[in-house]
């Protein structure tokens, strides 16, 4: 015990930097770490100052993203000369071996071992012997449940109650790098909710790697956390990240009708082409997929549904890329998510046949990305005049009356007030059109 009272207080005062790849649950687990390391004793270093430690917590879901973040490992160690590095993440699960051959690592850590990696960060010394820790995917069986809630500064904190995916899609590397699916206990979800309101947040978002399949490990299911949520006066309002189609259930959709959840869905379709699909390993059809989004859109007037869509997975040929099209125009969706298909070891679909070529790819993107830009153009000028919840973000510039903001249904906004506002706090504002991209917003005089 002496020996872990000594090791700790080492590291007191030693300044951290983390750097994040990837998606949101990334970024949760980033602003955990920090956390951890400040209740430690480690403060975050400012742009200004040298750290003395410094961690990359990476991501694998694609090759660039794999390649981006061996590169971010690099320049860290070449920049910090002498001081502890980390890596962490999806990559360093599935790589350990790789990046602990990188001159100047001091310490990797995968996937099962977040929780431990604070401490290890204040015991680890500059210069000793790489250390490794890591275990199979397959046996991550546990969730690892902060102490207490995670807000990372942000106006509009998340909870990731989930972590793990068990579908394994043709083309999703994934299952290999998280594990299988596994949740938050519903108790721990809801203390950290209401402490998040108690802190003064309106609003969180509730995210995870396969969210949709919340609480199937613990004989719960999503919906049900959902409505013992909302109907707590005590939580803040809630917003769903990504879900799956087959699990955004009629019931979902009801609550968010009712107003107890915002009305923004995050919907991956992938492919609007049924055989496509089908080689995707993904478990609907183009058919039930459109009268989703048409159900989400009559069912929750202004909602904003925005969509992922993947170009040039193997066999995609130029009548499937139409089918794609097609249902994409006609779908009353707000926004698109296009990205390329990446070919990524270990998964079913890096060893299919029916390459499809860089360029007809980065066509075919662009052709996705431009009707996205024009949905979106669409969705926005529809809002004007409409009277929303807006979670204010920041102040916009040196000027104290406009805030940046995030409305109810996920447009960025700028909100002219007649009064101070604070980061985190609704407020209700009616949608004015701007010149060009900009849209604004005048709050309510209270």
């Amino acid at each position: 015990m002496e020996t872990f009272a000594r090791r700790r207080v080492a590291g007191v005062g030693k300044k951290h930097r983390v750097i994040t790849l990837g998606c949101k649950v990334n970024q949760y687990e980033s602003q955990a770490l920090v956390q951890a390391l400040g209740q430690m004793g480690s403060p975050a270093a400012d742009r200004k100052e040298k750290p003395e430690i410094v961690v990359v917590n990476t991501c694998s879901v694609t090759c660039r993203a794999a390649m981006q973040s061996r590169q971010a490992v690099r320049r860290i160690v070449r920049e910090n000369p002498g001081a502890v590095a980390a890596v962490t993440g999806c990559h360093a699960q599935q790589a350990p071996e790789e990046f602990s051959q990188i001159p100047g690592v001091s310490l990797v850590s995968g996937t099962a071992y977040k929780a431990a990696l604070a401490q290890r960060l204040m015991e680890c010394a500059p210069g000793q012997t790489v250390q490794v820790f890591s275990a199979p995917s397959h046996t991550l069986r546990v969730f690892d449940t902060p102490p207490g809630p995670v807000h990372g500064g942000l106006a509009r904190p998340r909870l990731k109650m989930q972590d793990g995916c068990s579908a394994h899609c043709t083309y999703c590397v994934v299952p290999q790098a998280r594990g299988p699916g596994r949740s938050m206990a519903p108790e721990d979800a809801l203390a950290h909710l209401a402490a998040l309101k108690t802190l003064g947040y309106a609003e969180a978002v509730l995210t995870g790697i396969h969210l949709g399949r919340y609480g199937q490990d613990l004989g719960a299911d999503l919906f049900c956390f959902l409505k013992q949520a909302v109907d707590d006066p005590r939580m803040p309002r809630l917003r769903l990240s990504s879900i799956e189609p087959c699990e955004l259930t009629p019931e979902i959709i009801a609550l968010a009708a009712s107003g107890k959840v915002r009305p923004h869905f995050h919907v991956p379709l992938q492919s609007g082409d049924n055989e496509t699909l089908r080689r995707m390993g993904r478990p609907y059809t183009a058919e039930f997929f459109g009268e989703l989004i048409r159900t989400v859109a009559r069912a929750v007037p202004g909602a904003a549904i925005g969509v992922d869509v993947m170009t040039g997975f193997p066999g995609e040929t130029d009548a499937s890329f139409a089918d794609t099209l097609a249902l994409l125009e006609e779908l009353p969706s707000a926004y698109l998510h296009v990205f390329p298909f990446s070919p990524r070891p270990g998964t079913p679909a890096f060893r299919f046949s029916g390459k499809v070529s860089s360029q007809v790819v980065k066509e075919r993107s662009s052709v996705l990305r431009e009707l996205g830009e024009r949905k979106k153009r669409e969705f926005r000028g529809r809002m004007a005049g409409k009277m929303m919840a807006v979670i204010v973000e920041r102040a916009f510039h040196k000027d104290k009356t406009v805030y940046q903001g995030t409305t109810e249904n996920y447009m960025h906004v700028l909100v002219k007030s007649g009064k101070p506002l604070r980061p985190g706090q609704e407020v209700a504002a009616r949608i004015e059109a701007g010149p060009g991209e900009e849209l604004f917003a005048r709050a309510a005089e209270v």
